[in-house]
């Protein structure tokens, strides 16, 4: 449950925080006197119920409209141009009875005013789109989008990769991106993807529904997330402005049902970021 997760959270910082100051005063450990304060009503609320009021998936008006689904122009993930997307463009993934089994990449320079959006028209009773990791395939030009030095990591990652293109320099990141109204789903090990060259292969032990490798200003949004290694993985390294994670946002979101058998490093949110 998000709510669980996020109070999880707060507790293993507090306790970092204690244990890397040397001196623990304050915290709840040290001080066997202090009330420990009440679950508040925010947190008790049910799994579904939205954290915030989400505008409607509809067309930003700024750039193209992708429509995904049936009916649409377009039926599947890989036949959008993930590696083209611009200022102002929106991906919207209708409801289907039948989930999208695609994996995608954004790698878009959208901007405060021109946001590029990817998001879940929903369902007649309210269900999200869902796009499912298992038997997905990978929009060919997404390999050389990628690079060959990274290109079969990345897409072992996750269902969806926030990451620079390999034609981009170094200190290019993706920015004012955001994801909302969607389910993704089945992006572990035990469950396999056809990658950009057609090759059937298990997902990394160490991976996300959603990877975001570098960015400013992306927001993941009223989406559920289940059933992978993690469920938002975001990236910060000391190899420069370029390699960092930048103004994240996480709300109304659904996290559970992740992590590795035997294993304590994976998480529902693995956040590296400012």
């Amino acid at each position: 449950m998000v709510y669980r997760n996020i109070s999880i959270l707060a507790i293993a910082w507090t306790l970092t925080l204690a244990g890397c100051g040397g001196g623990a005063a304050g915290s709840a450990d040290s001080d066997p006197g202090r009330p420990v304060e009440p679950m508040t009503a925010a947190f008790a609320q049910p799994d579904e119920r939205p954290l915030v009021a989400w505008p409607a998936c509809l067309p930003s008006g700024q750039g193209v409209d992708y429509a995904v689904g049936p009916g649409q122009a377009l039926t599947a993930l890989d036949q959008v141009p993930w590696e083209r997307l611009a200022p102002g463009d929106t991906v919207r993934l209708h409801h289907s009875t039948t989930p999208y089994r695609g994996k995608f990449l954004l790698a878009a320079k959208g901007t405060a005013t021109h946001p590029v959006r990817v998001c879940g028209v929903r369902g007649p009773n309210g269900e999200r789109p869902v796009v499912d990791g298992q038997d997905a395939t990978t929009r060919p030009a997404l390999a050389a989008a990628l690079g060959d030095n990274v290109s079969d990591i990345q897409q072992s990652r996750a269902l969806v990769m926030v990451t620079k293109l390999a034609s981009d320099a170094w200190t290019d990141r993706p920015s004012h991106v955001q994801i909302d109204g969607l389910k993704f789903t089945r992006a572990h090990p035990d469950y396999r993807f056809r990658d950009a060259a057609g090759v059937v292969k298990p997902y990394s032990n160490f991976g996300a529904c959603l990877w975001i490798d570098r960015g400013v200003h992306i927001t993941i949004a009223d989406n559920e997330l289940t059933d992978c290694v993690m469920g938002v993985f975001s990236r910060t390294t000391d190899d420069g402005s370029g390699a960092v994670t930048e103004n994240l946002r996480l709300v109304g979101n659904v996290i559970r049902g992740h992590g590795i058998a035997g294993s304590e490093s994976e998480h529902g949110t693995y956040t590296q970021a400012l």
